[in-house]
């Protein structure tokens, strides 16, 4: 997986820009309210211009919920890293930890969840960012089992499954923060909801 230290100098201030965008947007919408956040208002805060906010972003919701998807590449680089002999649900737990922020990110992803559940539009924005980690799912599912998505079922149900439980874990964090580490969460609940799919014989593929 490539880190910012493998980046060139133009690729790691593109990603400086989004992420400053990104918290300029939460900061402003916690601070301002969602309903009130123009575009113009993130853009002055990042210190450029709402045209080069517009080259990052489609919509401000977009802004704000890229805490999350801008690391949902993270993890597809992590999964097709890992060994081909790991145990399938071991390889998604452990490529599941490029999700967790790091802590001083902390308090910004509590902010963060916390005015998507009140925020329709964000919500949605949100649910979008899981659609596009379900199809990473299954297409890195699909490659590591030897199954075709167009044609078996199992990628795309333990795709769901894996979502469903990166979702669920996210959220008892935010509700239950004394619950402990959130990555510890995290790849727990990611294998406890694998146990019960097994991948499919060659007769069931076919």
């Amino acid at each position: 997986m490539a880190t910012t230290g493998d980046l060139g100098h133009r690729e790691r201030k593109k990603l400086a820009t989004r992420a400053a965008l990104s918290a300029a947007a939460l900061q402003q919408a916690v601070e301002g309210g969602f309903e009130q956040l123009r575009v113009e208002e993130i853009a002055a805060a990042a210190d450029v211009s709402p045209r080069t906010f517009n080259n990052y972003f489609a919509s401000k919701e977009a802004a704000i919920v890229d805490l999350f998807a801008a690391r949902v590449e993270r993890l597809r680089s992590e999964l097709a890293a890992r060994p081909a002999d790991e145990p399938l649900w071991d390889a998604i737990a452990a490529a599941a930890t490029a999700l967790v922020p790091a802590p001083a990110e902390l308090p910004r992803w509590l902010e963060s969840a916390r005015l998507i559940a009140r925020t329709p539009s964000l919500e949605a924005e949100y649910l979008r960012a899981y659609a596009t980690l379900e199809r990473i799912l299954t297409a890195e599912i699909a490659a590591r089992t030897g199954t075709d998505p167009d044609r078996d079922l199992f990628p795309r149900l333990a795709a769901n499954v894996a979502a469903g439980a990166i979702r669920a874990a996210f959220q008892y964090w935010v509700d239950t923060p004394a619950t402990g580490p959130y990555g510890e969460l995290l790849q727990r609940a990611v294998v406890e909801a694998g146990t019960g799919l097994h991948l499919p014989t060659t007769s069931e593929q076919g």
